[in-house]
C-alpha cells in the first residue's frame, strides 16, 4: 500500500512499536523511499534501541522519541503495530500528522 499510496520523495519514518514488524517495515520502506531519518517511540527500550542501531546502520539518522507527539511531528510514512488490547485512550493525535502522510497500522 505505501508504494502506491505514499509520495514518492517520503524521508521521515516513523515509529510506534519496535519489535520485528517495525524492523521488517524498515527494511522495505528504505528500499522503496528515499529514507533519511527514522523516531521511534516503544516500551520496550531493547527493541527500541535494536531498530534504531539497524537504521544507524543504513546510513539514516535514528531518533529515540519520548513522546507520541515527537515521534510524528512532520513524519511522512508513520507505521504503529501497537495491540489495541489494553489501550483505553487514543494517543495518537492525527492533527499531527504532515499533509499527505501514510499511516500503517498493523497488529
Amino acid at each position: 500500500a505505501a508504494h502506491h499510496l505514499a509520495r514518492r520523495d517520503s524521508a521521515t519514518l516513523a515509529f510506534v512499536g519496535c519489535g520485528l514488524q517495525a524492523r521488517c517495515h524498515l527494511e522495505a520502506f528504505a528500499q522503496m523511499f528515499p529514507l533519511k531519518r527514522v523516531r521511534a517511540l516503544g516500551r520496550g527500550a531493547a527493541n527500541r534501541e535494536r531498530l534504531l542501531a539497524m537504521a544507524r546502520a543504513m546510513g539514516l539518522e535514528a531518533e529515540d522519541c519520548a513522546t507520541p507527539d515527537a515521534v510524528l511531528a512532520g513524519a511522512d510514512l508513520v507505521v504503529s503495530s501497537v495491540p489495541h488490547t489494553g489501550i483505553r485512550e487514543p494517543f495518537l493525535d492525527p492533527d499531527l500528522l504532515a499533509p499527505g502522510s501514510f499511516v500503517a497500522i498493523t497488529e
